[in-house]
Parts: C-alpha cells; structure tokens; sequence
C-alpha cells in the first residue's frame, strides 16, 4: 500500500513569482525562494514511510530542478483547473498507487504537520480533505476505491464541498477533515525565510 503526494506547482498562489519579483534572484549567497519552497518540502515528506513524491509542472518549459531528483516530475494535463487535478488522480492510480494526495505547493510552508496528518488520513479513510479560507479545496486525497464515486467533482468550487461530504455519507465513504492554511501566510512564511536567511 503506497501513497503518492502530488505537488501542483503554481496552482492558484503567487508566492514565488512575486518573490522573486520583489527580490532578485542575484541576491549573493541566498537561496531562491523556490530552492526554499523545496527544501521546505525535502522536510515536510522525509520521514514519512510508504510514500512516493511527484511534482506536476506546469508545462514543459518548467524543469523542477529545485526538488529533490527522487521526485517523479509530470506535466499537468487539461484545460480546465479541476480537470487537471482529476488527471492527477486518474495518473496516479493507473501508475499503481492506491492513495494519491494533491496538494497545493505552498501546503510545505504550514507550521503544521499537515502532510503527515493527510498522509495518516487517506490510510485510515477513504478519503482527507483540507480547505483553503473560502472553502475551495487546498488539499485533496483519497483511495482508488473512492476515484470511482467522486471523480467528476470540482473541487475549485466551494460550495461543492459539502456536496461531496454529502455523497461520501450517502455511499459510506469515510473521510477525514483537516484544518488548512490561508495563501497569504504561505507568503509571509516564505519572504521571511528568504529575507532573513544568512548568506552561504
């Protein structure tokens, strides 16, 4: 039983982009607020057991080469958000995995244990779910069982949370809710590790 943590890179946050906007990258001896993003993540996964990572870029002109090179690396497919994180799922379970998690990749700047409470989550229920402040979904795992009964649900819109909360008591899906991580504290976490970080 093998559990595959998919990282969406640049789902809906600025956090780097604007960074890295805000301070130049030839700062000498700092690392880039992406190299911190992923050094964020090389801590939040690294004693996990049974888990794999793989990282969904945006594109092919997106190399990923600031996570760690045991990451597996693909590129998002579809046109539309939700599409795109149902092809996440769809890819992950036709690879063999039987939990696949998508997350947000500012989730690894949470002060809280919040991968290894989703990861625990999605191997005790048939599925875990965290929010984001407006309701639409920042994190999202769950069993191949359950792909088959929530496959078409879209997770970007708030209001079908409950919908789906609705369906998995209808069709005796366990689930597992955690508290999730407001954007703009992902940002804040983020510029102050890079502003106050010591040169090399």
């Amino acid at each position: 039983m093998k559990t595959l943590i998919c990282i969406f890179i640049g789902a809906s946050n600025p956090t780097i982009e604007q960074l890295e906007r805000d301070f130049p990258m030839s700062k000498s001896g700092k690392n880039s607020p992406g190299q911190l993003l992923a050094k964020s993540w090389e801590n939040s996964v690294k004693d996990i057991d049974n888990v794999e990572v793989a990282v969904f870029l945006p594109g092919l002109m997106y190399s990923g080469d600031d996570f760690s090179a045991t990451y597996r690396r693909f590129v998002q497919v579809g046109a539309e958000f939700d599409q795109k994180i149902q092809n996440v799922f769809e890819l992950a379970f036709e690879k063999g995995y039987t939990q696949a998690i998508f997350v947000e990749d500012f989730v690894a700047l949470s002060k809280t244990n919040l991968i290894r409470e989703s990861v625990l989550g999605v191997e005790e229920n048939d599925m875990v779910l965290a929010t984001n402040p407006d309701g639409s979904v920042l994190l999202w795992g769950m069993n191949v069982e359950a792909y088959s009964s929530v496959s078409y649900f879209r997770p970007r819109q708030p209001e079908s949370v409950v919908e789906l909360l609705s369906l998995c008591n209808e069709t005796n899906l366990s689930y597992c809710l955690l508290a999730g991580m407001d954007p703009k504290m992902a940002f804040n976490e983020l510029s102050d590790q890079y502003i106050n970080q010591k040169s090399y």
